[in-house]
């Protein structure tokens, strides 16, 4: 009988660079620039932003599932400036609607759905 081997789960922390394991990927594009050029992101972002540093560090930290959500005014601020869609910013999979799911074609499809009349 063999006994089943397994990997140990890779753990979020501030060390790593695991970034599959972050909500944004604010991290990883900041990584993904030259390294004077991070560093200074890493600085000037949050003034940019009108966050702190501590705020700033939150989002770039925030583990999948996290309660934590960027503002929109700043997420678009973030796309822009690394010339993203705010959905690439995201780690995590962005629910789609249809909006006829929701609007009915015609009020008579809506009466019989509800059943109202006029």
């Amino acid at each position: 009988m063999s006994a089943k081997v397994t990997q140990p789960q890779a753990k979020l922390t501030l060390s790593n660079q695991n970034y599959s394991l972050r909500k944004y990927k604010l991290l990883q594009l900041i990584d993904s620039q030259p390294l004077y050029m991070a560093k200074n992101l890493q600085k000037k972002l949050p003034v940019l932003l009108g966050i702190s540093r501590q705020a700033f560090s939150n989002y770039l930290n925030a583990p999948l599932g996290a309660t934590l959500q960027i503002p929109s005014d700043k997420l678009l601020t973030l796309a822009s400036l690394f010339n993203v869609q705010p959905s690439e910013l995201l780690n995590e999979p962005v629910k789609t609607l249809k909006l006829d799911s929701f609007i009915p074609k015609s009020f008579s499809e809506a009466s019989v759905k509800t059943g109202l009349t006029l």
